[in-house]
């Protein structure tokens, strides 16, 4: 009974990849496989220990528990998010799946022979759909809907299928009707509670250790959008947001591999529109306990801004506009606004000085340095476009980063002459640092990893 239907899963795999190979690199496919393994391996022994319950009822729990023990990892894996209602929305959305699917089955088939019969039964699932789409939106917007838990490494997932498989094998091999007393007595659910407390350490100890030991601070690769996040000892400060599509594609799939459901501090250097419009999106998804705001005139920035002030209020965030020349201290960090607008903001970082420097034209960089706004710093941070060789004499970086698909020439040419190293994410991707490697770029991090393979 175990292996038929395990040889026919097998089979039909094989033959729809002959069909179409590339499907083994594609999550849905990974999704599904697994989803239909979980049904046919874990849903009989979950039935077995629901007895006590009407066979409906325990359906309803035994199938989406049995699926989502078998993708979980992978969606960890692959999403670095969890859906705590997940289950939940499972339960009490399956009456209305059946009836929706056989319904759509009995439309089809109804169209071949007689279109207009066809649609009217799809008229009738015009209400099952929109309460289907009612429940899920509800459960959407409900606080906790999802929590992020960073990245697991290809061992992780492994391990946690090997556990699967264990708990399987264990089970399979104690025929319950031949040993009852293992069946009713508490020792059968030992294994079971042993396991989830395995994997549940396998998954949480590694996050939480990365969490609280370490001090790191990432450049994204987001060309023409200076993002920076710093992550030390549980604390996340979020420099900059960038546009909504960067937000969404880059900045938050980026939090949620590293397990951030909450942002502690976020600093707004530069009051363009563009570079702060991504806000409201990630205030959406992941809480900011601080957000420090450039006082220069927003213009048509203030829209967003509204929101900005509206979303904080709503969680009881504090909203505070960053005043030139007054450093602030978050954790071991130092920020500075030198200068407004043009903007211009130093943070020590470990024992660096970093300078963003923020789109300025000669004459911008002339006035600041008459106004004596600038001095030496390690690292010159700013967006790849023309720097004067008098600005960069004053700056003296050891290090040079744009964020950009490429770099001034002459620029170049100056901070060759004065043995600056310069990286810009066009060519080297994110960049990271730790107090003990430096700077590492990360080419080889994807922030939109789809699939297993």
């Amino acid at each position: 009974r175990q292996t038929k239907p395990l040889s026919v899963l097998l089979i039909v795999a094989i033959l729809l990849l002959i069909v179409n190979p590339a499907w083994i690199f594609d999550i849905g496919f990974q999704l599904s496989f697994l989803a239909t393994l979980g049904l046919l391996v874990t849903v009989p022994p979950l039935m077995e220990r629901l007895n006590w319950m009407p066979p409906f009822f325990a359906s309803l729990i035994a199938v989406p528990l049995a699926a989502m023990i078998w993708t979980l990892p992978l969606q960890l894996y692959v999403f670095k998010v969890l859906s705590p209602y997940s289950i939940l929305v499972n339960i009490v959305a399956s009456p209305l799946i059946s009836l929706i699917t056989l319904g759509g089955m009995a439309s089809a088939l109804s169209a071949l022979l007689l279109p207009s019969l066809g649609s009217a039964i799809a008229q009738f699932l015009y209400y099952p759909i929109l309460g289907l789409i009612e429940i899920a939106k509800y459960f959407s917007h409900l606080p906790g809907n999802s929590i992020a838990v960073g990245s697991i490494s290809l061992i992780q997932l492994i391990t946690l299928y090997s556990l699967n498989l264990l708990i399987w094998a264990y089970f399979t091999r104690i025929n319950p009707e031949s040993n009852p007393r293992f069946s009713l007595s508490k020792k059968g659910f030992i294994p079971i509670l042993f396991t989830v407390t395995l994997a549940l350490l396998i998954i949480i100890v590694p996050s939480w250790y990365t969490k609280t030991a370490q001090f790191q601070a990432t450049i994204l690769s987001t060309p023409k959008e200076p993002i920076l996040v710093i992550e030390e000892k549980g604390q996340v400060t979020l420099i900059n947001s960038g546009s909504q599509n960067t937000a969404k594609f880059a900045v938050l799939p980026f939090l949620n591999a590293q397990g951030v459901n909450e942002i502690t501090n976020s600093v707004a250097t530069h009051p363009q529109l563009g570079l702060s419009i991504g806000w409201p999106l990630i205030l959406e998804n992941i809480p900011i306990k601080t957000f420090y705001d450039n006082p220069a005139p927003k213009k048509t920035y203030q829209a967003t801004n509204e929101t900005i002030l509206k979303v904080l209020a709503q969680q009881k965030g504090n909203y505070i506009p960053l005043k030139l020349r007054q450093p602030i201290i978050l954790g071991s960090v130092k920020i500075e606004l030198l200068n407004a607008q043009p903007p211009v903001i130093q943070f020590k970082i470990g024992q660096n000085t970093w300078t963003l420097l923020g789109a300025t034209s000669a004459s911008d960089q002339q006035q600041l340095i008459q106004n004596q706004n600038l001095s030496s710093t390690q690292v010159l941070w700013w967006s790849g476009e023309p720097l004067t060789p008098e600005l960069l004499s004053v700056l003296t970086p050891k290090i040079a980063i744009a964020s950009s698909n490429s770099i001034d020439p002459k620029t170049v040419e100056t901070l060759a002459k004065q043995r600056t190293q310069i990286f810009w994410t066009g060519r080297d991707g994110a960049l990271r640092w730790t107090p003990t490697q430096g700077f590492e770029t990360t080419l080889d991090f994807d922030q939109t990893d789809g699939s297993l393979l």
